[in-house]
């Protein structure tokens, strides 16, 4: 049975309209984004509009050159990976109940590799021969084995497409986020057998919206 999970992103009310001045691909982006798994009849259904409309917009809002920059909250092109210029939604950001702080469960700085200083290792200024990912996931004991084995099958589902390196880091944020929002909302849930799946299954469909190459691991 498919886990029909919905975290994440919240936008203003679906069915009102927006003002982009482009309600029909707008709304139609703003439902598809906090739906990743849903289907064209719930999307007719919930925007009031017959099938083949739902249909037809999901088709012309995947054809648009400039949809990899289109904010989802506010349709401006003014997308920068995860964060818009225009209003300021940040994709990645989890979004928690009052008084849970998610910034407080990050690490602490420190000296890591050339000495540089994060809160992360950073890989990718080692000139890795098979990838800075893979390397970190080897060389890192996990200390959340759910998180890393949700991340192992994002970037599996990735190697299909090989997309570019800000893609993946793209993909892994917004997947730390639905982790976050689901543990907080679900905290029963988390092991049960095929959230982890449905959990990948909504980032990967979230970004296909945005890099074209990715609907070959969605469709």
């Amino acid at each position: 049975m498919t886990l029909s999970i919905q975290t994440g992103y919240k936008s203003a009310n679906l069915t009102t309209a927006c003002r982009c001045g482009a309600h029909a691909l707008h709304s139609t982006y703003r439902w598809l984004w906090a739906n990743p798994s849903g289907s064209l009849k719930a999307m007719s259904r919930d925007l009031k509009i017959s099938y083949a409309c739902a249909k037809q917009r999901s088709s012309r809002l995947k054809r648009r050159a400039d949809i990899s920059r289109r904010c989802p909250e506010c349709w401006s092109p003014s997308l920068e990976g995860l964060t818009c210029r225009n209003c300021g939604v940040e994709l990645d950001t989890p979004i928690l109940p009052e008084g849970v702080r998610f910034g407080e469960t990050s690490p602490v700085h420190t000296i890591q590799m050339l000495n540089g200083l994060g809160s992360v290792t950073n890989y990718g200024s080692l000139g890795l021969t098979y990838g800075a990912r893979n390397v970190q996931h080897l060389a890192e004991r996990p200390d959340d084995s759910f998180s890393e084995s949700c991340k192992s099958r994002l970037w599996q589902e990735l190697k299909e497409v090989f997309p570019d390196d800000g893609v993946t880091e793209e993909a892994t944020r917004m997947l730390v986020k639905e982790i976050a929002e689901f543990r907080c909302k679900y905290p029963g849930l988390v092991r049960k057998k095929g959230v982890g799946d449905q959990l990948v299954s909504n980032v990967v469909a979230r970004l296909a919206l945005r890099y074209p190459a990715l609907r070959r691991v969605t469709g």
